[in-house]
Formats: structure tokens, C-alpha cells, sequence
């Protein structure tokens, strides 16, 4: 049997989904989480969760995907997850599902939390109204999962008015006959009276970032340099075991190589670790639904939206992650203008570089990386001010109810998001590490050499010359923003091998700021341009790129001219 979750966003699909089909899809408290169908097994049964949409009418991309897939594939049950909380707002979707002639059953999911709002749903009503099973269940606590598959029901015969507003006037009139309601104000009302407040929201909005990002900073930074103790004495356990056991250029690649590249990232785990923790704190909560509310009106000066704020903040955590998501931004030309952005923001990757750069030439200075975070912001503003186009569509968008995070629920995101950086970065560092190590210890003939006459060393003394206008004079400079362009994981991986773990002998704090601000604006790595290609299609995605590398250049030459001319003046 081919099973089918249709839904309102942030319903509760994707969660039931995992539940049926003992899958982990990404899950939040937050519209657009789901972004394309997801197929899974439950038992002989196919389950598809689609994404979340409003109606059929196929005007947004998620609308048209479902829409399309439900005419394409052959379904043998629809089940309609409904947020009974918004059972009159939900229903005009399941009345253009019902019009399908598909065996449906409406799940009216979250029963207990509406219960606490005094919200109670005279079921039996609903089905007989609506010629449709249905069933109250609570995705979340896995109840009443039998009742969705205990028999199949008939197709409804039902039939509703053609037009919008006759059909919202009789989703309206089936409601008041079965939703019964007791006045109650909802902790989520309550809270947002200061988060949503005209004079507290963007004070608590300010507070709240500066203090996310100050917190990842400091706490990053105690807990990294525990870390950092205990994988020196470590590695240099290991060297010693190598260097009795293994021939020299065998030790040299595991310990100077392998160990050094891989050693510089694992060393920063702490830090990374800690801002996936409150990524997934903010969507739990709800509060990144609502920065989206809130960043609407100044980011429209840019000619963008509050969807916007999303994806950047997504791309927080991984900038192919946040390409994905801007497939709920309907408006095509707003949606390519926020994915050309989106590697302003510094992702996991780029953190724990930021992070090893402010700790060796900036110690104490717990400002340092939210900056670099306000400078990412900044340039999204200056790029889209560059490029802008026709009047973006209204925004409208759903804000889910504010609630305090299950811990459980942000560890296991949190754990989630880690173990996927660090598979990734790993194994690209790894092969990075043994490519530079090779790259270092030999030249273009293959021969054993010192690392003046590396092939590395060769043909970063040629590059070197095209970084010179943004404050970068060294070929090893060249060297380790060239393999940024593979991964930016790789970047710590080259310096560390080069340096020895010792970055003063290859940057000066002028230089190291300069080196920063460069890798944070120009175009993000091979995976993130892959998600981009596929988002933006094949020139578009070219044009795309050449415009990033361009502002990153033309910016930082410009920072790096005032800062010389600031130096001589106020020398």
C-alpha cells in the first residue's frame, strides 16, 4: 500500500513520519523543515511525506511539488495531518484532497495540547461532515498510530463550493459545528506579548544573538582549549609510537600529515558543538520562526523578505543545508538573491577556522566572532542593495506556537547535526591532509624536497600574486585560501600542516583578519556550490559565482586600502 502525509507546515508530518517509518528526518519548530517528498517503509506499506503546503492551487514551489505528486503516483491513502489547534484553517487543504476521490483519513494530531487550551473537537461530527475517517492522534507521543491503518475507508463523495471564499465560509461552518472552545490564554500568547512586543521585540531579538553568539565564543573557547590538551598529549603519544615502529616518511604522513590536519579541526569540536546546541534551541522553541517575523521590514530595504533570515541562520550550521531551504521562498527572484548571500554567513565549517584565528591573534577578545557574524550580515545587505530587482511578494508566513525545548529533542539535533559535520570533515580533511602532505614534501619531479621547493610551495608562489590587493602577501597564504575553495574544513588542515600548529609563523594580526574576512565572503565549498548548481540550475549557478568571488574581492581590497591608509595616518 502507497501511503501518502499531507499537511499544513509544521503540523507535525515529518514527526509522524520518522515515528512510521523509523526514519530521521530533519524535524522543527518552524514552517519549511520539509522541503521535498520523503519516502520510507513501514512494514509492506511506502509512506511519503510531502511538504507542507496550505492548498493545491500549486502558487508556491512546495504547492506545485505536492500537487504534481499526488496527479503523478499512484496513492492508496491520503492521510491529512491537521494541527487540530488550527482545525479551521487547515481544512480548506483537506477539502482539495477529499476532491482527489482518495481513500482519506483526517489525523487531528496534537489533541493533548489543544485539550490544555480548552479546545475540544467533536470528531464523529467532522467525519459525517466531511465524508472522511477520522482519527485524533499525537504524533509526538506516538498515540492512536493504529487507527490510521485499522481499515481503509471509502473515498469521500463530498461536495464543496469551486470558489475560495464559499469554500472558506463552509470550512468556517463545519468548524463552529464541531470545535467547541473555553477561553484560555496560551503560554505561547503570553511570551510573545514581550518577544512581539513594539517596544521589547527587536531589544530581546539583539539580546538574544549577541548573547547565542558571545556564549559559542566563550564557552567554545574554555572547553577547546581542555580539549586541545588532552589531543596534544595525545598525538604526541602517537607520534612517539610511530617514529619507534614505522619508517620516517611513513610516521611523517600519519603524524605530521594525517594527525596534524585532522588534529586542528577535532580540537574545535567543543565550539561547533555549542552552536549546533543553540541553532537547535532557537527552532525548538519557535524563536526562530519568529526572527524571520521581525527581520521582515529591515530586510526589505534590501528587497528581501523575512523568509530570508531563515535560510542565513540555517546557513549557520551548513550552507548546503540552507540552500535546500529556500524552497519556500516563493518569489524565484528574491530566492536567488538570498542563495547568492547565503555564504556570507559562517557555517560549522568556517567556525572553528573563525574560531582558531580570534583565539591565536585576538585571545580574550569575545567580540571578535560576533563580529565576523554582523560582517556576514552586513554584506548580505550591501550585495542585495547591488543586485536589486522587481517588487518581492507580500510575505506571509505562519508563526508556530512558542513552547520551552524538550532537552532530549535538542540533544538529539544537536548530536545529529555533529555527527554529521564531523563525517564530512573528516574524511575531507583527511584526503586534504595527505594531498598536502604530499604536495609538501615533494616536488614536480617526485622527489623528496624541503618546502621551499614543494610542488606547493611552487605554484602558491604563483598564485600568490593575484591575493596581494586583499592583504594577503604570503604564497602559503594562497595556498590554504586555494584548498578553502575543496572545503573550508580543509583550511585548518593545510595551515596546521605548513605551520606545524604554530600560526604566528605564518600571519601577522593584520594579515590574519584579512585572511578571515576573505574566506568568510568568497564563494563557499565544492558541497555548497553543488547545492547551489542544483537550486540555480547551470548559469545562473556561474553567474552566481563569479559575482561572490568578485564582491569578496572588490570588499576586502577596499578593507584592506583603508586599514593601510588608517595605519599610516595614525601612525
Amino acid at each position: 500500500m502507497r501511503v501518502v502525509l499531507a499537511g499544513n507546515p509544521n503540523c507535525g508530518k515529518t514527526t509522524l513520519f520518522n515515528k512510521l517509518t523509523k526514519s530521521h528526518f530533519d524535524t522543527g519548530n518552524r514552517a519549511g523543515v520539509t522541503v521535498e517528498e520523503a519516502e520510507g517503509r513501514r512494514g509492506e506499506d511506502y509512506v511519503y511525506d510531502l511538504p507542507g503546503i496550505y492548498s493545491l492551487t500549486r502558487p508556491s514551489n512546495e504547492e506545485k511539488a505536492a500537487d504534481d505528486f499526488l496527479r503523478r503516483e499512484k496513492i492508496d491513502l491520503i492521510i491529512n495531518v491537521i494541527d487540530v489547534k488550527y482545525l479551521e484553517r487547515s481544512l480548506f487543504l483537506t477539502t482539495q484532497l477529499l476532491e482527489k476521490r482518495k481513500p482519506t483519513v483526517l489525523a487531528l494530531n496534537m489533541c493533548d495540547e489543544a485539550e490544555k487550551l480548552g479546545i475540544k473537537t467533536d470528531c464523529e461530527t467532522l467525519s459525517r461532515l466531511l465524508g472522511c475517517k477520522v482519527a485524533e492522534i499525537s504524533a509526538k507521543k506516538d498515540k492512536n498510530f493504529d487507527k490510521l491503518f485499522s481499515s481503509l475507508p471509502p473515498p469521500s463523495e463530498k461536495v464543496f463550493p469551486s470558489d475560495v471564499a464559499s469554500r472558506y465560509a463552509e470550512c468556517e461552518k463545519i468548524c463552529s459545528r464541531c470545535v467547541k472552545r473555553t477561553e484560555k490564554t496560551s503560554f505561547s500568547e503570553k511570551i510573545d506579548k514581550v518577544l512581539l512586543g513594539e517596544y521589547t521585540a527587536f531589544p530581546v531579538f539583539f539580546a538574544v544573538m549577541f548573547s547565542v553568539l558571545f556564549l559559542c565564543s566563550f564557552l567554545g573557547n574554555l572547553a577547546g582549549k581542555a580539549f586541545s590538551v588532552v589531543t596534544e598529549y595525545l598525538f604526541a603519544k602517537i607520534n612517539l609510537f610511530l617514529s619507534s615502529r614505522l619508517s620516517p616518511s611513513l610516521a611523517s604522513l600519519i603524524g605530521d600529515g594525517v594527525l596534524t590536519g585532522v588534529g586542528s579541526v577535532a580540537e574545535f569540536l567543543p565550539v561547533t558543538v555549542i552552536t549546533f546546541f543553540f541553532l537547535a534551541l532557537l527552532e525548538e522553541s519557535g524563536y526562530l520562526a519568529r526572527i524571520a517575523f521581525l527581520t521582515d521590514r529591515p530586510f526589505s530595504v534590501a528587497g528581501l523578505s523575512g523568509r530570508t533570515a531563515i535560510s542565513l541562520i540555517v546557513a549557520c550550521g551548513c550552507t548546503a543545508s540552507a540552500a535546500a531551504s529556500t524552497r519556500t521562498i516563493p518569489d524565484d527572484a528574491e530566492r536567488e538573491k538570498c542563495l547568492c548571500s547565503l555564504h556570507f554567513m559562517p557555517c560549522s565549517a568556517k567556525l572553528p577556522l573563525f574560531a582558531t584565528f580570534v583565539n591565536a591573534f585576538y585571545p580574550r577578545n569575545y567580540f571578535a566572532l560576533p563580529l565576523l557574524y554582523l560582517t556576514g550580515v552586513f554584506c548580505v545587505f550591501c550585495l542585495n542593495i547591488l543586485i536589486r530587482g522587481k517588487q518581492m511578494q507580500d510575505f506571509v508566513m505562519e508563526i508556530p506556537a512558542q513552547k520551552i525545548p524538550s532537552l532530549t529533542g535538542v540533544l538529539r539535533k544537536t548530536a545529529a547535526f555533529s555527527r554529521s559535520f564531523f563525517r564530512r570533515t573528516c574524511t575531507v580533511v583527511f584526503v586534504a591532509s595527505i594531498i598536502v602532505w604530499v604536495l609538501i614534501n615533494y616536488d614536480f619531479s617526485f622527489r623528496k624536497s624541503d618546502i621551499e621547493s614543494s610542488m606547493l610551495a611552487v605554484a602558491s608562489e604563483m598564485a600568490k600574486y593575484l591575493f596581494y590587493p586583499v592583504g594577503l602577501t604570503d604564497k602559503w597564504h594562497a595556498a590554504a585560501v586555494i584548498a578553502g575553495f575543496a572545503g573550508k574544513e580543509t583550511v585548518l588542515g593545510v595551515l596546521g600542516v605548513i605551520s606545524k600548529g604554530n600560526l604566528s609563523l605564518l600571519f601577522t594580526p593584520s594579515s590574519a583578519l584579512s585572511f578571515c574576512l576573505f574566506i568568510l565572503l568568497s564563494p563557499p565549498c565544492a558541497a555548497a556550490c553543488s547545492a547551489l548548481k542544483k537550486e540555480l540550475g547551470g548559469k545562473k549557478f556561474l553567474r552566481c559565482l563569479g559575482l561572490q568571488f568578485l564582491f569578496a574581492y572588490v570588499f576586502c581590497a577596499a578593507f584592506y586600502a583603508v586599514s593601510l591608509l588608517l595605519g599610516a595616518v595614525f601612525s
